[in-house]
């Protein structure tokens, strides 16, 4: 029996198209607990997606200009909810507003689903709260605009 680590954590995946890593990520959650739903970023621009996920969960390897969009309108419309992008690489997104964390794209996806709870759990603490960034999360921090 798999461990259900997600235990109802509500996670939300962004894609553009096909993206395997994103749709694996989806697939992946599910299985191991989380409440996941895999929604696509023109859906999210459109303001189409009524959410009340938890976590948002971007591969920023992937079409770049529709996705940080999403993160903007996420930002807006469900403040409460963190985001993450996967990226091989900390620029940009440590610095695009919104974005709470970037994780290594190449983790395994047990420490990804890892890193997923420890946002959202961390999303509970109080401001005063300081968070050191575990591998494999390569940065933490949201930069508002």
């Amino acid at each position: 029996m798999m461990p259900n680590v997600g235990k109802g954590r509500r996670l939300l995946v962004l894609r553009r198209g096909h993206e395997p890593i994103a749709e694996s990520i989806f697939v992946i959650a599910r299985v191991r607990g989380f409440v996941s739903t895999l929604e696509s970023c023109a859906d999210a621009v459109r303001g189409q997606i009524v959410s009340d996920a938890q976590l948002t969960v971007l591969d920023g390897d992937c079409h770049l200009a529709s996705k940080l969009k999403a993160i903007e309108l996420i930002n807006r419309y469900c403040p409460q909810c963190r985001v993450a992008v996967l990226s091989s690489t900390l620029s940009p997104f440590a610095e695009w507003p919104g974005v709470d964390a970037v994780i290594d794209r190449g983790a395994s996806p047990k420490q990804m689903l890892e890193c997923f709870c420890q946002l959202i759990d961390s999303s509970r603490l109080d401001d005063s709260a300081v968070l050191a960034p575990p591998p494999p999360i390569l940065a933490y921090g949201r930069h508002d605009s």
